[in-house]
């Protein structure tokens, strides 16, 4: 199980319920999409948001964001 980090939701499309996470640790943008992580009543986020997540890489070799937790 990977570590769990914290960043910014730069960007969130509500109708595709997708977007990104700008890592605070400066690495590459991060996916994530609602249907991935692990807060059930969770189903949008908005720009600034801070969150704390794990990372995996998806089918199409992104790196996304799983058990996404608002902070």
């Amino acid at each position: 199980m990977s570590s769990v980090m914290t960043g910014l939701v730069r960007w969130f499309a509500t109708n595709k319920s997708a977007g990104f996470i700008t890592p605070d640790n400066g690495g590459r943008e991060v996916f994530i999409h609602f249907c991935v992580h692990n807060n059930i009543g969770c189903r949008k986020f908005v720009e600034g948001q801070r969150v704390a997540f794990e990372l995996q890489t998806d089918a199409m070799q992104r790196l996304s964001a799983i058990n996404l937790l608002a902070l």
